[in-house]
């Protein structure tokens, strides 16, 4: 029977970049996704893009992290990404970090189920 722990970590975080993926960026895209985009010089019409194309790439993401959940390299790329993703925020739209539902909360949350899904993958691969 597989770890509980990495099943939450990994239907969570699945879920999460999927979200990520679909509502804000594809089903929006979200004002807060336009400005970040846009903020990197790109037009209006250039931000939606990224956005759909940055979307596109979480949900893949996503699907990877439902599929190939016993790899510990899907959480540590998780990790990685994520902390990719704030650095972008943080350069880009550094006031975004003081919203009332900001991604220091959403990213932190990310990167810590995605260290514990990594070290449980791990331990399941050496029993």
């Amino acid at each position: 029977m597989p770890d509980l722990s990495l099943q939450i970590c990994r239907f969570t975080l699945a879920f999460i970049w999927m979200y990520q993926g679909i509502v804000p960026k594809w089903l929006g895209p979200h004002a807060d996704e336009l400005a970040i985009n846009m903020a990197t010089g790109a037009t209006l019409e250039q931000a939606v893009q990224i956005s759909r194309v940055g979307g596109t790439l979480e949900v893949m993401f996503g699907v990877l992290v439902f599929v190939a959940w016993r790899k510990p390299w899907v959480f540590a790329l998780s990790a990685l990404g994520i902390a990719l993703l704030h650095a972008v925020v943080v350069v880009f739209q550094p006031a975004l970090q003081l919203a009332a539902f900001n991604p220091v909360i959403i990213n932190a949350a990310i990167m810590a189920l995605s260290l514990i899904g990594h070290e449980r993958a791990r331990a399941a691969q050496q029993r």
